[in-house]
């Protein structure tokens, strides 16, 4: 129960990492970036996990996990694809009007 928790963690937490990149992808960069914004928030955040379980491999009482990492980047590919989606939407129905 406690590995599920783990991962249920790191996905939430990556998830609104992941969504928070996508906006700034999308809204900060330039025009490469805004266009390719899902693929590059998502590699973004995985190479930040992937960063984040190598640096804990020499803490102490602490362990790199690769399926860790795995939460990690689907979390972020939820969050930037559920903002993605939820943007899509909303300029769907603000554009009938």
């Amino acid at each position: 129960l406690k590995e599920i928790w783990d991962k249920a963690l790191h996905l939430c937490e990556y998830g609104l990492l992941g969504a928070l990149a996508y906006r700034a992808c999308r809204d900060a960069a330039g025009p490469w970036v805004a266009q390719h914004a899902l693929i590059v928030a998502v590699a973004g955040c995985a190479i930040y996990g992937l960063s984040d379980e190598v640096h804990q491999l020499f803490v102490p009482f602490r362990e790199g996990d690769l399926l860790d990492l795995v939460a990690d980047t689907m979390g972020a590919l939820w969050g930037a694809w559920t903002w993605r989606w939820a943007e899509w939407r909303t300029r769907g129905v603000l554009g009938r009007g």
